[in-house]
């Protein structure tokens, strides 16, 4: 049996030793980095096309029971230039401090579908609570729903039957847990 050589056994210490350095200066960065890796990306405008922008003449609001208390906002919103969905106008008003409430109207046939909550709280910073484009069927809405915990952002699309359709729910962490 040969002897095996000091040098070259030296030689396999040091890059064994080599790579068990590198693997521990690694790991940490790809733990790390493995929250990025799953974090949800919010709902994009873009992946909710709201096809051509309605530019015809407006229909009055259907109202009903649910509704008339609001007939002259609804009116006067079904007014306004279409600013969602395609041919929809969304309209909101004051239902205290810093809270909203509002309905959808479709300029095309009348509908109105009521935003199925009121919206409150949304912080400091935030200008707008909601974000929506005339192009796209995506609406966000950043607070609390009915003044309740958790405060968040909560994405919607309306449907042209079914009206309020929940595509996605991002409650923030509760303050001093985030």
């Amino acid at each position: 049996m040969p002897i095996p050589d000091p040098v070259e056994k030296l030689s396999q210490l040091t890059r064994l030793c080599r790579l068990v350095v590198f693997v521990l200066l690694l790991l940490p960065v790809a733990v790390s980095a493995a929250p990025l890796a799953t974090a949800v990306k919010p709902p994009q405008f873009e992946d909710y096309p709201a096809g051509r922008v309605y530019t015809g003449k407006h229909h009055a609001p259907i109202l009903t029971a649910e509704n008339r208390i609001y007939r002259t906002r609804l009116r006067n919103g079904a007014k306004q230039k279409v600013n969602f969905a395609g041919h929809y106008v969304l309209t909101v008003w004051g239902c205290g401090a810093y809270c909203l409430e509002g309905a959808a109207i479709d300029v095309v046939s009348g509908k109105v579908f009521m935003i199925p909550f009121t919206l409150c709280c949304w912080g400091e910073g935030i200008d707008d609570p909601l974000a929506l484009k005339p192009s796209s069927r995506l609406i966000s809405f950043q607070g609390e729903r009915d003044e309740k915990e958790p405060i968040g952002t909560w994405y919607y699309q309306i449907d042209d039957t079914k009206g309020w359709v929940m595509v996605r729910e991002m409650p923030r962490p509760p303050r001093g847990q985030g």
